[in-house]
């Protein structure tokens, strides 16, 4: 038996959040909470396109990457031996992750590149805008953001 389903919700507004999900005190997927931002919206149009935006927005700083082998899927874990984890670490410029994550993209067993956590992000760039990237549907419970994964 298999870990349970995480419910997603759509279209979520501020009420919703605070009066159906954050009540439930459970993970939850909020499909389209995000769809605004400038990123995203970059991001439909492709690959190239969102890693450019993110180029010229790269201030120069290096962040912590994570590698990980295709045969991972994505899960970040323990290695086979319990010894280590089953990832690398090192350090990058966002447009070199950014070269990467496009290189990779033509593989077709293709290893998993993460760069993770909002204050990391904050501090690889330039003009990434707190109101740009804004979660309005938590405006009135900032500290429900504790633990947020924009994943």
């Amino acid at each position: 038996m298999g870990p349970a389903p995480i419910r997603e919700w759509h279209d979520v507004d501020a009420a919703t959040f605070r009066e159906r999900i954050a009540t439930r005190y459970e993970p939850a997927v909020l499909r389209g909470v995000v769809a605004d931002w400038p990123a995203v919206r970059h991001a439909r149009d492709s690959a190239e396109a969102v890693a450019r935006y993110l180029d010229g927005l790269d201030a120069g700083a290096q962040v912590d990457a994570l590698v990980l082998p295709p045969q991972a899927c994505g899960r970040m874990f323990y290695n086979a031996d319990m010894s280590g984890f089953n990832f690398t670490r090192s350090k990058a410029k966002l447009r070199e992750i950014n070269d990467k994550v496009l290189r990779y993209a033509r593989f077709e067993r293709r290893p998993t590149l993460a760069v993770q956590g909002w204050d990391t992000l904050r501090s690889c760039t330039r003009s990434f805008s707190a109101s740009a990237y804004s979660l309005s549907v938590f405006a009135e419970d900032a500290d429900v953001l504790d633990g947020f994964d924009a994943g």
